[in-house]
């Protein structure tokens, strides 16, 4: 911050324009800062632009967010072809079974 170096000596209404282009005013009593700003055109304060810094760090990966809702069950599908015939077996024939009542 720069050091306001006001007249030693200042009469009432005397101004002092200070670095940061503030307009002060003495009263009598006190140097009262104006809300006037002094605009040095004979002068540029603004230096050049300066190279961009690098990158940050990359951040700490964020919480899992919570799950979504389940959606709708899909239609029923269509009924598939029927399978094919098995192949007829191979056991012994078995005995003959008792004469029925008469």
């Amino acid at each position: 911050m720069a050091i306001l170096n006001f007249p030693p000596s200042p009469s009432v209404g005397q101004q002092y324009i200070a670095d940061n282009g503030v307009i002060y005013v003495f009263d009598g009593a006190k140097w009262e800062g104006s809300l006037t700003y002094y605009e040095n055109t004979s002068t540029s304060y603004v230096g050049a632009t300066g190279a961009t810094g690098p990158h940050g760090t990359t951040g700490a990966t964020g919480l899992t967010g919570s799950t979504g809702i389940q959606g709708i069950q899909g239609n029923i599908g269509a009924t598939g072809a029927a399978g094919q015939t098995g192949a007829t077996g191979a056991g012994a024939t078995g005995v003959a079974g008792p004469a029925g009542a008469t």
